[in-house]
């Protein structure tokens, strides 16, 4: 669901109003594919998610090709702006430890300290968390089985909450 509603909003961000949307596909070329790639990188987004564009499109056009309506994929050997990557950290032992302490001595918020003490402890996502029953734990084994969450989602029929399965 989640990549569905990626591609959506790229479609409509970067390619319903470029050259690459408003042309036939025999007609798009290797430069109105870059273009695109190069406003991302304007817009500050990361390496990753121009990736999974050019992914998405490289589909795209290689379909095409298979159904014999273009000759040549104009995304193959494009190359995607490097961007700077920042490295990822985990949040520090001591901070995680002064933020639980805040929490199992808080009135206000003291009843969410065993959520916060297994999202810290399991990595679970917050959906996987949610979407748990105790038909997921296996006390004899001691293990929890994820193999769905719980998103919010608009499928059409207006926001509500859907299982569906994990990352």
């Amino acid at each position: 669901a989640t990549t569905v509603t990626n591609y959506t909003s790229y479609y409509s961000t970067y390619i319903q109003n470029s050259a690459v949307g408003k042309k036939a596909m025999t007609k798009i070329s290797k430069a109105d594919c870059q273009i695109i790639f190069n406003k991302m990188m304007d817009d500050g987004l990361k390496h990753t998610t121009m990736a999974n564009l050019k992914s998405c499109l490289n589909c795209i056009f290689e379909c095409a090709i298979d159904d014999d309506i273009i000759v040549k994929n104009p995304v193959k050997n494009i190359r995607l702006p490097q961007t700077e990557k920042k490295k990822r950290e985990a949040v520090p032992q001591a901070q995680i430890s002064l933020f639980m302490d805040y929490v199992r001595e808080s009135y206000r918020f003291s009843f969410a300290y065993p959520v916060f003490l297994v999202l810290f402890n399991t990595g679970l996502r917050i959906g996987e968390l949610i979407s748990l029953t105790w038909n997921d734990v296996d006390m004899k084994a001691g293990t929890v089985s994820i193999d769905h969450q719980l998103i919010y989602k608009n499928y059409g029929d207006g926001c509500k909450f859907h299982i569906s399965t994990p990352k």
